[in-house]
C-alpha cells in the first residue's frame, strides 16, 4: 500500500534519505537486508567508470568490444518502498534498549503487518460491562482494546513464530510482537507523510520540507472499505454478486501523540470500535439525533454537536492536483457547532461523503490542505460548548455519482469520551 507512484533511487540517494530520519546505514547492510527479504529487492547495473582526464583509450575501447565488469562501476537501483521498509526495520530493531530483534523476528513482524493490511482486523478486547438500571452499558467504545498481532503465527517450516520473541509467558511475547507491529505501521505512515511533504515542497519550489521525527508518536488511521464487488465474481440474474470483501483504501497520519504510536481501524468511514459497541449494546451518546432538512441545505443536531452543510460551486482545477479521468470535484460549505461537549476536537478529515450506491468518499486532503480557499481546518482544533467551526470541504467523486449524505465522525474526545455520528441528507 504505497500512496505514491513508485520511483527509483540509487544507493547514494537511498542513504541520503535515511539520514533525514537520523539513520546511518551503509549500503552493504542495506543489500544484506534485501537479501534477507527484510526490504524490497534492488537491481544492479554496471556502467563504464568515469574515464580519468588525459587517460588514453585502452584496446577494448578502441575496438568497441565489451568492457569487462572489473572496469565497470556497480550501480544499485532501489524502489521507493525499500526506503519505507528500511526505516521500519531500523525502528523495530531499535524498539527498546536491551531487547534484541533478529532478522527472523522482523520477518514475523512483516508477516503480521501483511495480515492487518489485507483486512485481517485486530482482536478486540471488551472491558468489563457495568449496566445501569435502565439496561444501558456505561462503557465507552474507546475503552475497547485492540490487538493487531495474531495469537498464532507460523513460520515456513511450520514452527510457532511467537516462540522467537523474548518473554516469560506467551502473552508477553504476543504483546511484544503487537507493539512491534504498531511500530512498523506507524513508521511507514511517518515516512509517507514526510515523502508527501517533500513532494509538495518541491512543487512549490521550496528547498526544505517537514520530516516527521521517528521518536514522536503518531495517531494513524487505516481506512478500509467493505462490501466491494469482486472483479470476475459470480453473476446472478445478470447482476454481479456482492461478496463480503475488505480493502485497505489509505493510511492517514491524523496527528502527533505524546502517548506513543496509536493505530485506529476505520471501516466505511466509521471507527470499528463504534460498530462493535453498537452491536453489543454499548451506549453511544448522540446516536439518535433529530434531523431537519431544507432545500440544498441540511442540518442535524445531536446532544453534543450541530452540523449544517450546503452544496456550493466547485472549481475543477486546484493547483497541481489532477482529477482522475471520469471524476469531478464537489464542494460543501459546512458549519459545525459544539453544543455542549467539553474539549471536542474537530478536523476536516473526519468527514465522508456517501452516494446513492452506498459508496464512500473521503476528503481530498491534497486540495483541502493546500489549494482550497476558506477551508474547513485539517489540523486538530479543540472546541468548547458554543464554539463554531466553518469552512469548505472538497471531495473527488465519479461524474455519474449522486451524493446523498454527508457524515461527520465526532471522535477523539479528550476527557468525557463521548461520541456522535452525524449523518445529514444532501
Amino acid at each position: 500500500m504505497n500512496n505514491h507512484s513508485q520511483q527509483i533511487m540509487d544507493s547514494e540517494q537511498f542513504i541520503k534519505r535515511l539520514t533525514e530520519f537520523d539513520i546511518t546505514i551503509d549500503i552493504e547492510k542495506l543489500r544484506r537486508w534485501s537479501n534477507q527479504e527484510l526490504i524490497s529487492p534492488y537491481e544492479t547495473h554496471y556502467q563504464p567508470r568515469r574515464k580519468k582526464k588525459g587517460r588514453p583509450p585502452n584496446k577494448a575501447e578502441k575496438e568497441g568490444s565489451i568492457i569487462k565488469k572489473a572496469r565497470l562501476g556497480r550501480v544499485s537501483e532501489w524502489p521507493e518502498e525499500a526506503l519505507e521498509q528500511a526505516v521500519a526495520v531500523w525502528a523495530v530493531r531499535h524498539y527498546k534498549k536491551g531487547i534484541r530483534i533478529t532478522a527472523e523476528m522482523v520477518k514475523v513482524v512483516k508477516q503480521a503487518v501483511s495480515y492487518v493490511y489485507s483486512g485481517g482486523f485486530p482482536f478486540y478486547k471488551i472491558p468489563p460491562i457495568f449496566r445501569s438500571p435502565d439496561g444501558v452499558a456505561k462503557v465507552s467504545y474507546q475503552d475497547i482494546g485492540m490487538q493487531f498481532a495474531p495469537e498464532a503465527i507460523w513460520r515456513p517450516d511450520g514452527s510457532d513464530a511467537i516462540s522467537l520473541f523474548p518473554g516469560p509467558e506467551k502473552e508477553d511475547r504476543v504483546k511484544l510482537l503487537d507493539n512491534l507491529v504498531i511500530k512498523w505501521i506507524a513508521t511507514i505512515a511517518k515516512v509517507r507523510y514526510t515523502r508527501t511533504q517533500e513532494l509538495w515542497a518541491r512543487q512549490a519550489g521550496n528547498s526544505s520540507h517537514y520530516v516527521w521525527p521517528l521518536e514522536q508518536g503518531a495517531t494513524v488511521v487505516l481506512e478500509y472499505h467493505r462490501r466491494t464487488p469482486l472483479e470476475g465474481g459470480r453473476y446472478q440474474d445478470g447482476k454481479p454478486v456482492i461478496a463480503s470483501h475488505t480493502q485497505l483504501n489509505r493510511i492517514i497520519v491524523g496527528g502527533q501523540s505524546d502517548n506513543g504510536d496509536r493505530i485506529f481501524i476505520f471501516e466505511n468511514g466509521i471507527d470499528t470500535r463504534i460498530l462493535l459497541a453498537a452491536n453489543i449494546g454499548f451506549h453511544i451518546p448522540g446516536s439518535t439525533p433529530t434531523q431537519h432538512t431544507q432545500q440544498n441545505q441540511t442540518s442535524q443536531r445531536t446532544s453534543a454537536m450541530d452540523l449544517t452543510a450546503k452544496s456550493v460551486y466547485s472549481p475543477q482545477k486546484f493547483g497541481v492536483a489532477k482529477l482522475r479521468p471520469g471524476y469531478e470535484y464537489v464542494m460543501y460549505n459546512v458549519t459545525l457547532t459544539n453544543v455542549n461537549a467539553r474539549d471536542r476536537q474537530v478536523d476536516a478529515l473526519f468527514f465522508t461523503l456517501r452516494d446513492s450506491y452506498d459508496n464512500v468518499y473521503y476528503v481530498d486532503s491534497l486540495v483541502q490542505c493546500n489549494y482550497l480557499s476558506q477551508p474547513f481546518p485539517t489540523n486538530y482544533r479543540v472546541t468548547q460548548p458554543g464554539d463554531k467551526v466553518t469552512g469548505r470541504i472538497v471531495f473527488e467523486i465519479p461524474q455519474n455519482a449522486t451524493p446523498v449524505a454527508l457524515n461527520y465522525e465526532d471522535h477523539l474526545v479528550a476527557y468525557d469520551y463521548k461520541v456522535n455520528n452525524v449523518s445529514v441528507r444532501l
